[in-house]
């Protein structure tokens, strides 16, 4: 009796992974991909200089690197976080869209991290700068990060970006963080 439930219960397990596997190769994204659009530019900016300063209360550094694809994607990752596109987030955000934008708010009730994302776009249509707001809390902390990308629509490819940072412990000063980032041939 004991072998028969550990093989149902086996068989259970991976049937029910293949569906959620499934799940994911059917879902067809309902919002901006940031996520591949991050991966896009990585590639792209593989070569290219990045400027950066980094200030964590009152503490400053600034250095210059020449990342490779895979540095890129972690020196982006926070926009890669702000990606919604995963099938329990399909119907958490109310769109607000024009010809020279793309809001994504997070609606009341619903739960995610990101609250906000807004795309904007120039005449062509080409992304020209992307913003995010990510926020959670609870009884003990609080944190928010907000941040934007800035494109060189000629070039194709990130030009700059900011990321701020704040994180609030109760019965502790707020941590804060801004990064500050250019991309240079």
């Amino acid at each position: 009796m004991m072998k028969k439930t550990i093989w149902i219960f086996f068989l259970t397990t991976i049937i029910a992974c293949q569906t959620q596997t499934s799940d994911k190769e059917d879902f067809d994204p309902p919002y901006f991909q940031l996520e591949q659009f991050i991966e896009e530019q990585a590639s792209k900016l593989e070569g290219k200089s990045l400027q950066k300063e980094i200030q964590i209360k009152e503490t400053v550094e600034k250095f210059e690197v020449t990342p490779n694809q895979e540095e890129w994607l972690r020196e982006l990752d926070f926009f890669i976080q702000a990606d919604i596109n995963r099938p329990a987030l399909a119907k958490a955000y109310s769109i607000t869209k024009d010809d020279s934008e793309t809001i994504y708010d997070l609606k009341k009730g619903e739960k995610s991290k990101l609250k906000s994302l807004k795309i904007l776009y120039n005449d062509k249509q080409e992304v020209k700068r992307i913003e995010f707001v990510i926020g959670s809390e609870n009884t003990f902390y609080e944190t928010e990060t907000t941040g934007w990308l800035l494109m060189n629509v000629d070039a194709g490819i990130i030009d700059s970006f900011e990321i701020d940072g704040k994180q609030k412990v109760v019965f502790l000063d707020p941590i804060l963080m801004h990064v500050k980032a250019s991309v240079k041939d």
